[in-house]
């Protein structure tokens, strides 16, 4: 090395070490301490919040992975989210059949095409009972395999359903 590098490099260094000292570096911003978890506090929020992890976590001031660990490892908050989770289950059915007694389509369609699938009320591939913006649906094909009575048809009372062709 030549004299030339070395005080080249020294006034290089003395520029950086000018710069990173007159220069305020920001501080890393120190960490909020997470408040100890307690069985009891975390029970009474999961009921505050319906189970609703997320809610939890904020009310708790921790995150979604802590909470969920916790409840993990007390079987007094799994089994208290467990009952609360069933509760909010219970409230969205009701509301459901409240909208079918009201003759709202839409639930009706969903209803019966999870929950009466043993009945034939399956929609094709592709067909969602809830999407769309108007009010209406469009029936294909209609198997009539029963009348009100529960009772199933004969050949013969299908027979004489079956519109005759008028062909003559």
């Amino acid at each position: 090395m030549t004299d030339n590098d070395d005080e080249g490099k020294r006034l290089r260094d003395n520029i950086v070490r000018e710069v990173f000292t007159s220069v305020p570096m920001p501080r890393p911003k120190p960490k909020k301490k997470q408040a100890k978890l307690n069985v009891n506090e975390v029970c009474k929020v999961i009921v505050e919040e319906r189970g609703l992890i997320s809610r939890i976590a904020e009310k708790l001031g921790t995150t979604r992975a802590k909470v969920k660990a916790f409840i993990v490892n007390h079987d007094k908050c799994a089994k208290i989210l467990k009952e609360n989770r069933e509760a909010l289950g219970d409230l969205a059915e009701k509301k459901l059949y409240e909208l079918i007694e009201k003759g709202e389509y839409k639930a009706i369609v969903f209803y019966l095409t999870v929950m009466c699938k043993d009945r034939g009320f399956v929609l094709p591939t592709g067909i969602s009972p809830i999407s769309g913006d108007t009010n209406t649906m469009t029936v294909n094909t209609i198997n009539i395999l029963a009348v009100p009575s529960g009772r199933y048809l004969t050949p013969e009372e299908i027979e004489a359903l079956t519109p005759a062709d008028d062909a003559a």
